[in-house]
């Protein structure tokens, strides 16, 4: 158990000495996401605009 406490204990000062570090990551990680979110989007609407070109051509 006093072990395990150190080991907490430890991890605790560690995240406090990389606080400005891990809030750029997770700074970064939310920019990735909204830029994956993003190319979804854009994505979806081209295949939309695809499928619908196709299908007026297909029916001509």
């Amino acid at each position: 158990m006093t072990r395990r406490r150190d080991d907490v204990t430890n991890s605790m000062k560690r995240l406090k000495r990389h606080t400005d570090q891990k809030s750029r990551v997770v700074v970064l990680d939310a920019t990735t996401v909204t830029y994956y979110e993003y190319l979804c989007v854009c994505g979806t609407i081209q295949f939309s605009y695809y499928y619908n070109y196709l299908s007026s051509n297909l029916k001509i």
